[in-house]
């Protein structure tokens, strides 16, 4: 079937459409990967490819990472629950790593594809970590991100902060570096920012 037919049916436009970025991405971003793969190394590239797969979606939205064989991320450790909350570590219920790609479909539901492509590009590594709340049935989440830089850190936390506000309305809170806001029925959400790493908190 066509993809790109698939893609603009009734019912597929009815899906979130960091959803429909997700379903794509393995077809668009994927063809992109191979094909750079073939024209610097020809299937004797793509066979390696299919033995030593990607690390991360940035490899594959940046095939020469890949190609020189750095997986250009840190494996961050999984976050402990916000000071005050009353789960322990021991009671984690879920943890993940989003990475670049994912990153930039979530802004990019609220902010053009340009300016969400560009604030996750300088992604270095992120997890995230859910725990349960006697308060909240959505529980207590938190996220971690380090970036590249401090100009990506910044870059990703001004992207994400106007993405929220399109999201759940003006800030509580907004400095250079933080800012909270209410998450409707999902609690307090809290967005900070120091020097290459950024935090979000919902609680």
């Amino acid at each position: 079937e066509n993809i790109a037919g698939a893609m603009i049916s009734p019912s597929v436009q009815k899906v979130p459409s960091a959803l429909r970025h997700l379903l794509i991405f393995p077809y668009v971003g994927g063809l992109r990967f191979a094909h750079t793969l073939l024209q610097r190394g020809g299937y004797a590239q793509l066979d390696k490819a299919f033995h030593a797969p990607p690390l991360s979606t940035e490899q594959v939205l940046h095939p020469e990472k890949f190609l020189n064989g750095d997986p250009s991320f840190r494996d961050l450790p999984v976050p402990k629950p916000p000071s005050g909350a009353e789960a322990k570590p021991k009671d984690l219920l879920y943890s993940d790593r989003l990475g670049e790609f994912v990153i930039s479909a979530l802004i990019g539901s609220y902010l053009p594809p340009l300016r969400a492509s560009e604030a996750a590009a300088g992604w270095d590594g992120d997890k995230l970590a859910l725990y349960p709340s006697a308060r909240s049935k959505f529980g207590v989440l938190v996220w971690d991100t380090e970036w590249e830089s401090d100009n990506d850190a910044k870059q990703f936390f001004d992207a994400l902060r106007d993405a929220y506000i399109v999201r759940f309305g003006r800030t509580e809170q907004q400095s250079d570096a933080f800012a909270t806001f209410d998450a409707k029925e999902m609690g307090t959400l809290s967005l900070s920012r120091k020097r290459r790493t950024v935090k979000v908190e919902v609680r």
